[in-house]
């Protein structure tokens, strides 16, 4: 029977860790391609529209190459005050954006597991995101919440519960925590370690 390691992916965090500042108004941040169908940004409006039936004392920010359809669909559910797109940034400016925000939302139909997912807990920012792929490897309950795929209400009241019970999350934690899991030496010295085996074992 042969042996299956699993090695994550990383997360450069000179760019990405915890910066502490104060956040004004909660904010939503969303970091994708913005593809329509893996990425189900179009999930995320409806979500948000259904939260705001509860509450409106937050914010959402949608980063990525946005289009007229999303432009569209925020505009006809009277959503612009809420939602705000960034458009395509540079990946240091993700960061920023990362920093300034209260949680990541993802509420992909399917993933692996998702460079953006440890980007933001090397922010320190709990991750609300489907259960697909190998997401549920990173996030856990000190970290986020975890919902079911193509589910709105259900992320609505993900956002909504995280936004209730924020303080259970040490968000300094949580950015140690996924720092050390997530960093270049942590995964480098996994490869090494894995090669290092492999070669040994084939030697003569």
């Amino acid at each position: 029977m042969k042996t299956v390691r699993i090695i994550p992916n990383t997360v450069n965090t000179a760019f990405f860790y915890f910066q502490g500042k104060p956040i004004p108004k909660f904010r939503f941040i969303h970091v994708s391609t913005l593809v329509s169908h893996q990425k189900n940004v179009e999930g995320i409006l409806d979500a948000v529209l259904l939260l705001t039936r509860q509450r409106q004392d937050f914010e959402m920010v949608i980063v990525g190459p946005v289009n007229d359809v999303l432009k569209k669909k925020v505009g006809n559910m009277r959503l612009s005050q809420i939602i705000r797109f960034t458009g395509e940034i540079s990946y240091p400016d993700v960061a920023l954006e990362m920093q300034q925000a209260s949680a990541l939302v993802l509420f992909s139909r399917y993933e692996n597991l998702p460079c953006v997912v440890l980007e933001a807990l090397c922010c320190g920012l709990p991750v609300i995101s489907t259960d697909t792929g190998g997401i549920k490897e990173a996030v856990n309950e000190t970290n986020g919440m975890l919902v079911q795929s193509e589910n709105e209400k259900q992320l609505a009241g993900a956002m909504n519960a995280v936004m209730i019970d924020y303080e259970k999350y040490d968000r300094e934690k949580i950015s140690l925590a996924a720092t050390e899991r997530f960093r270049y030496d942590t995964i480098g010295r996994k490869f090494y370690e894995l090669y290092d085996e492999v070669l040994k074992a084939k030697s003569p």
